[in-house]
């Protein structure tokens, strides 16, 4: 089974996007302080342990 290096990672990228607008809709409705400096930390961790998975996935492809 051969899968096209793109297609997994375009997958990643979309989910990150979707996230990234998540978090711009969030931030624009609802704008507690409290609530928000909550949704930003877990959001940022978030965005970077799917930044890890898109990089560890590219090397795995470059490799």
């Amino acid at each position: 089974m051969t899968h096209s290096p793109f297609m997994p990672e375009l997958g990643v990228t979309i989910l990150v996007l979707l996230i990234f607008f998540l978090v711009i809709y969030e931030i624009l409705v609802h704008q507690h302080k409290e609530k928000l400096q909550k949704f930003m930390i877990s959001t940022i961790l978030t965005l970077i342990v799917a930044f890890i998975f898109l990089v560890i996935h590219r090397l795995e492809v470059v490799f």
